[in-house]
This record gives C-alpha cells, structure tokens and sequence, in this order.
C-alpha cells in the first residue's frame, strides 16, 4: 500500500508540474497568399477580368488562458487573427496592359501589380474583414475535460450581390468544375503508355484467386480478379481497368496459385 501511495503521489506531482508549465510558446507574424484566376473568354487567350481572394494578414502566438484557474493551467492557448481578408473581380479592359493587376515592368517581363478596392474597376465581393481563432489545447488528457476548445470570432461580412457580379461568379464556377473534370478524368490511356514491368502482357484474362479469411485463416472464398502473366511473372488485378496490381509472384520460386478463368 505504501508502495502504491507513494507511486500516485510521483504521477500527481509530475502532472502538476506538466499543468502549470507551457510546453512552448511561439510568435508568427506572416502575410498570407492572393490568389488570383483569370476569367477569359471562350476561345481567347486574352483575360477579360480577373477573380482575386486576397487571405490579407495573419499572426499566430499562444496566449495566456483567460478561463477558471483550473482550465488555465490544463489548456494551452493559441490566437490566430487575420485581417484585410476580401474577396473582389477586376477588370482588365479592352486592352491587356491597362489591366490593374498584370504590369509591364522596365525589361518588359510581366509582374503583379498592387490593387486597392477604390480602383474604378473593381467589383468588392467581400469587403475586408478580419476574424479570431482560439485554440486551447489541453496539456495532459483529463476526463472531466475536453482535449481541445476551439472559438471562432467572425465580425459582420459586407457582402456585394448584383447582376454582373452573379454573371462573373458563374464565369468563376465555370472554370473551377472544368478544371476540376479535368483532373478527375481517367488515366487509363496515359497508365497504359507508362512503362511498366507488366507493360509485355503474354497472356491476360479474368479469373478467380482464392483468399483465405476469418479466425486463424480458417474461411476460404473465391474472389474475382483480372490477371496478367508477363515473363516469369504473374500479376493479380482487381479489374482490367486497375491502374496498380494486388499482389504478384514468380512462377516456380515462392508459391503457386490456382487460377479459374470464367
């Protein structure tokens, strides 16, 4: 019993010496990314207007909890603020280089050009704002506390709507869901053109694998697959339209597997 006494009083006092010590403290002040999509035409390669989500100013650092003392010692506290977040379209005008966010420089290279909202060519979708994140973090897991508090703190949003706003948003979306087809469209014909080591099929058909499951591998089931004998090796698809194989093996060297084709 002494034994066990002394034992919970050692994790007592090393929890509280977790609890009323931070672990580390940091301080990051940076300015976050713009980004900027241009709106073209169908079939030019001129850009008409420009979308710009400008992430504006964000700092990072701990805080000292401001909760009951209890939690204060139990959390740490980390505030991520941001400032001068907006979101606004642009015109660049029947000629490219009155475009405000595309200039010219000196040696004729093109670079981006700081933008204010009071240009005359500007559509505010969002006017600037900034927001609060608070995350506390609990130091060592409590079962009458949660491990982590978050609180967001959004001012009010100005937010635009018009007729010509809605048409460049939907111009917007446009492009977004055709990028994003792109990149979900099958890679089948570019897969088959990669060399790969199964790239010599000898022989290719559909068949079934045997797949020992359960309790000490004691249920066995027939399973459909799609296989590929190449040389000396033999490899076991999901599908003919598999991009990678399961598993394969070596004829004659590490096992052998019985194959019924349909």
């Amino acid at each position: 019993m002494k034994f066990e006494k002394v034992t919970r009083r050692a994790q007592e006092q090393f929890q509280m010496v977790l609890e009323e010590q931070s672990r580390f403290a940091f301080d990051i002040d940076l300015d976050a990314p713009k980004v900027r999509v241009p709106l073209r035409t169908s079939g030019s390669d001129r850009c008409d207007s420009h979308f710009l989500l400008d992430f504006g100013h964000f700092t990072l650092h701990t805080a000292e909890s401001q909760s009951d003392e209890q939690r204060q010692h139990l959390y740490s506290r980390f505030c991520i603020t941001g400032r001068d977040i907006a979101a606004f379209f642009t015109d660049c005008g029947s000629d490219f280089g009155s475009c405000s966010l595309v200039k010219p420089n000196y040696d004729g290279q093109i670079v981006n050009s700081p933008i204010t909202d009071k240009d005359g060519n500007v559509y505010s979708l969002i006017d600037r704002c900034g927001m609060a994140v608070l995350v506390n973090q609990i130091k060592v897991p409590h079962p009458s506390f949660p491990s982590t508090l978050i609180s967001i703190q959004v001012p009010n949003l100005g937010i635009h709507f018009s007729s010509e706003r809605y048409f460049r948003i939907m111009e917007l979306l446009n492009i977004l869901y055709k990028t994003m087809d792109n990149c979900s469209q099958p890679t089948s014909d570019s897969f088959q053109s990669k060399l790969t080591p199964w790239s010599s099929v000898d022989l290719a058909t559909h068949g079934r694998i045997l797949v020992w499951k359960g309790i000490g591998n004691s249920v066995a089931t027939w399973h459909p697959c799609f296989l590929v004998l190449s040389g000396s090796y033999l490899y076991v698809f999901e599908s003919a339209k598999s991009p990678s194989y399961q598993r394969y093996s070596r004829f004659f060297t590490s096992f052998s597997i019985l194959f019924v084709g349909n």
